[in-house]
C-alpha cells in the first residue's frame, strides 16, 4: 500500500468494516495532521450510534486529530475538540452524541467504574476512547 497516496479509497473501504462488524482491529498511517482529520472525517461518516472506538498510540501520535475529524464526520459543530486530558470526558452535539473519553491518567479498572462509563457505552451514541 503506498501510504503517500490518498487516503480516500481506504476511508471508504472502511465503510463496509466499521458496519459489518462488532469488532475491528486497524492500523493507520498519516503523515499529516490534515489527512488524520481527513481519514477521521471518513470514519465518523461510517459510525453510528452505539459504537465504540478505542485509539491508541503515544503521546502527540494524532489521536486528538483524528477524533476531531471523527467528530465532524458526525457533524459536530463544535469547533474545539481537544483532548479531554483533565475533565476525562467530552460530550459532544451531532448526527449523534459524541463521548470522547482521554483514560490515560486512570490507573484502575474500577477508576473507569466510578466515571460511570456504563451510560455511555453501546448507547445513543458514539463513544470514543
Amino acid at each position: 500500500m503506498n501510504y503517500n497516496g490518498e487516503l480516500f479509497p481506504l476511508a471508504f473501504a472502511l465503510n463496509d468494516a466499521v458496519k459489518n462488524t462488532q469488532i475491528a482491529k486497524l492500523i493507520l498511517f498519516s503523515f499529516s495532521p490534515q489527512k488524520t482529520r481527513l481519514l477521521g472525517e471518513k470514519l465518523g461518516q461510517c459510525l453510528s450510534a452505539g459504537q465504540i472506538i478505542a485509539l491508541s498510540g503515544e503521546l502527540g501520535a494524532g489521536k486528538t486529530c483524528l477524533v476531531q475529524g471523527i467528530v465532524r464526520g458526525l457533524q459536530v459543530q463544535d469547533r474545539y475538540i481537544t483532548s479531554p486530558t483533565f475533565t476525562l470526558i467530552n460530550e459532544y452535539r451531532g448526527s449523534v452524541p459524541v463521548y470522547h473519553f482521554d483514560v490515560y491518567r486512570l490507573s484502575r479498572p474500577e477508576d473507569m467504574e466510578e466515571l460511570g462509563y456504563e451510560e455511555y457505552f453501546y448507547g445513543e451514541g458514539v463513544t470514543i476512547i
